[in-house]
């Protein structure tokens, strides 16, 4: 499940930076693809479409991002540091005196 979400989070991520860079800006006519698409951008219903999508990619790339860390905080794997904390670490003397009987 995880990993179908990861999938689909940067598959949004990849069409969202897409998007944004196909967008006309104030004084620019798509910087993705540079000077020569003035006219094939140039019109208002495109542009219309491409907020109307980049808006629909963020609100998905949000509600990813939620579900995303939803999921990973809720794993099985965490660490809490509350569990750190309470574990007693192996006495470093103990080892040194283990070396000397060695020798």
């Amino acid at each position: 499940m995880t990993l179908i979400i990861k999938a689909l989070y940067v598959i949004v991520c990849v069409f969202l930076i897409m998007i944004i860079l196909m967008q006309r800006g104030k004084d620019a006519a798509g910087d993705l693809f540079g000077a020569g698409s003035s006219a094939v951008l140039s019109s208002q219903g495109t542009t219309s479409f491409l907020v109307k999508f980049t808006s629909t990619l963020a609100g998905l790339f949000f509600t990813l991002s939620l579900i995303l860390g939803f999921l990973i905080n809720h794993s099985s794997h965490t660490i809490h540091l509350k569990d750190i904390a309470n574990t007693k670490v192996m006495e470093q003397p103990a080892q040194k005196s283990n070396a000397k009987k060695s020798s």
